[in-house]
């Protein structure tokens, strides 16, 4: 997601976006040595908050963007790297995160492998996409005027091209588990009653 949902002026949008972050670090179930990764990475709002919980994790974030090689966050370690094409070695994370990042890619099936080849035998993949349901392209479209999910239209918060959405979470999801994934644990956002918009889903790799 782009930095500025979760500074928006809209509480709903920002309670979302860092409610996300909080459900997804508990899903994980982080230990002291665990090594972790976020791809997609943004500013780093998730290793910030991970690091502020567990300061003995080893923190490694990717993003496309060459910007995020400035980012200054304690013991965190950051490479500009496409999801298709990971710069690291096989099983070398215990958990692996990937938030509202995988709809954003069109080669998904080199992306799960690439995230499978990476994680350990026993490691925890966090996976969060929006549903795409008609109440999510309604709220898309009271906050920034468009409501179809691939959109190139210079908006505050799209940087003029993204948020092409290739695919909903329910598509994702069926892809991991075709890509050796299985499911531990569900959540789904913001919670009753109101329809769901984000779904966040643990998974463990196959042994």
């Amino acid at each position: 997601a782009e930095m500025s949902v979760y500074y928006s002026k809209c509480f709903l949008v920002k309670d979302l976006y860092w409610k996300r972050i909080h459900t997804s670090i508990n899903l994980a179930k982080l230990q002291d040595e665990s090594v972790v990764l976020d791809i997609g990475c943004n500013k780093g709002q998730l290793l910030k908050m991970i690091k502020e919980t567990n300061h003995k994790c080893e923190c490694w974030g990717t993003d496309i963007e060459s910007s995020i090689t400035s980012l200054k966050i304690e013991d965190c370690k950051f490479r500009v790297a496409d999801v298709k094409s990971l710069p690291f070695e096989n099983n070398t994370f215990d958990v692996i995160f990937a938030l509202s990042t995988l709809e954003h890619v069109k080669d998904i099936d080199k992306s799960i492998s690439e995230i499978h080849r990476v994680l350990k035998k026993d490691g925890v993949f966090i996976l969060s996409s929006p549903t795409e349901s008609r109440f999510y392209r309604f709220c898309r479209w009271i906050l920034f005027g468009v409501s179809k999910k691939n959109v190139y239209k210079n908006k505050p918060g799209f940087k003029g091209e993204i948020d092409f959405h290739y695919r909903n979470v329910y598509e994702i999801e069926k892809k991991c588990k075709e890509g050796g994934f299985i499911q531990i644990k569900q959540e789904e956002l913001p919670g009753f009653p109101i329809p769901t918009l984000h779904r966040i889903t643990k998974y463990k790799k196959k042994s």
